[in-house]
């Protein structure tokens, strides 16, 4: 009996919920809800879709932090324009990981900083960490990290600080 050299792939566990996402994004990306129509209640999904509301809210979540869907009050609303990384696109992953890297090396850039800065920096650093919020604008949200960006390093001194140069890490 011969093998295959190939090297095994991990099975991929999939969730309601992810189930739920996946055809709401598809619904989203084949036009059926356009931008800004809002979504179908959550019992009206969950009816339709014969699943718990926990993965209906779990599957609306997602789509938010992906950026398919705007909250206006208590509704979920296509967003417009729709996020420009697809799924099964290969630069998902790409971004993700760039996502996962960024905060691995932020978190110990702050760190340092906030353990070599005086009270004035400190004071700056912590006055940018309170400007995050789950909720704000994603304009908002990028001005705020191009900001910590430009700070941060003002005040670590280290080899990653010093590739940003005097003008930061914009």
């Amino acid at each position: 009996m011969v093998l295959d050299t190939a090297p095994l792939v991990p099975v991929l566990r999939r969730t309601v919920a992810d189930e739920v996402r996946d055809r709401l994004e598809t619904a989203i990306r084949e036009g059926r809800f356009a931008p800004g129509d809002p979504l179908p209640a959550e019992r009206v999904l969950c009816t339709e879709l014969g699943v718990a509301r926990t993965s209906v809210r779990e599957a609306l979540r997602s789509l938010h932090a992906l950026g398919y869907l705007v909250r206006q009050g208590n509704r979920s609303l296509v967003a417009d324009p729709l996020p420009v990384v697809m799924r099964g696109d290969r630069r998902k992953s790409t971004v993700r990981d760039v996502f996962e890297t960024r905060r691995m090396i932020e978190i110990g850039m702050v760190r340092l900083a906030a353990q070599r800065a005086g009270d004035e920096q400190r004071r700056e650093i912590v006055e940018l960490a309170a400007g995050f919020t789950g909720k704000m604008p994603i304009a908002w949200m990028n001005s705020s990290t191009r900001r910590s960006l430009n700070t941060v390093p003002r005040h670590e001194k280290s080899w990653l600080s010093a590739s940003c140069g005097d003008s930061g890490c914009a």
